[in-house]
């Protein structure tokens, strides 16, 4: 079969700490997306089963079709963790990707590639910040491509009300605007979460959020406010 002569994924890593406060890593990663398997020649087809698709294309090329509905992605990452004490820490990072696109064949229109993609990311940990055992982080994320460019903030807190109970808040907020159109996207979320131990190994967790969203694109605004409510039961081994 062809899936089995190429290669699927691969990912090499490093790791290097120049000293105790610094680390430094650096990452290659390459895969295929979906997982290459013959039933990805069943994607965009109108028949639902291998043996139907044999049945017209034959296995050769409904092998070839398999190569064909499966994109690749190849990622190079580049980031540092600083300590800047006990319970602070700050991290930068960088990632260059490469998406490609599928061809056209039997009878399914081709998807281009998006070209490369651009993301930075910084962030700021701590811990014992208001309380002893507590969390707050803090991250700006920016995001480039052929397509648009993406900002990201977010900001979280999770906060032990007592030995069962914990408080977690969080906001994020997000603008993106486009390269070749006057797009410009514009996405509150702020949402707060409640969780209960009400066992060393069963947890109860509530979280309610807000989504705003505001869009502009060829003289046409639209805006958009969701309420989203979540309840779920959480077992840990």
């Amino acid at each position: 079969m062809q899936q089995a002569r190429r290669v699927q994924s691969g990912h090499v890593s490093a790791t290097w700490n120049p000293f105790a406060e610094l680390s430094v890593y650096a990452g290659l990663d390459y895969r295929r997306v979906p997982f290459l398997l013959t039933s990805n020649a069943l994607l965009g087809q109108p028949v639902g089963s291998l043996s139907e698709l044999f049945d017209i294309y034959g296995t050769n090329r409904v092998e070839t079709l398999a190569v064909d509905r499966t994109a690749t992605a190849a990622t190079a990452t580049l980031g540092f963790t600083y300590a800047l004490s006990d319970d602070w820490t700050v991290s930068l990072e960088g990632t260059l990707a490469n998406y490609s696109g599928t061809p056209a064949s039997g009878g399914v229109g081709s998807v281009p590639s998006p070209g490369l993609e651009y993301y930075i990311w910084g962030r700021v940990d701590g811990s014992n910040v208001f309380t002893e055992g507590d969390y707050a982080g803090f991250g700006l994320t920016a995001v480039e491509n052929e397509t648009y460019r993406s900002y990201i903030a977010d900001a979280v807190l999770r906060y032990p009300l007592s030995d069962l109970w914990r408080l977690s808040p969080q906001f994020r907020l997000a603008y993106r605007t486009g390269n070749d159109t006057d797009l410009r996207q514009l996405l509150l979320m702020p949402s707060l979460a409640l969780s209960y131990d009400v066992t060393s190994h069963w947890t109860i967790a509530g979280e309610t959020a807000v989504l705003w969203e505001e869009q502009s694109l060829s003289d046409e605004q639209t805006s958009n406010l969701d309420l989203r409510l979540g309840l779920g039961i959480r077992y840990s081994f």
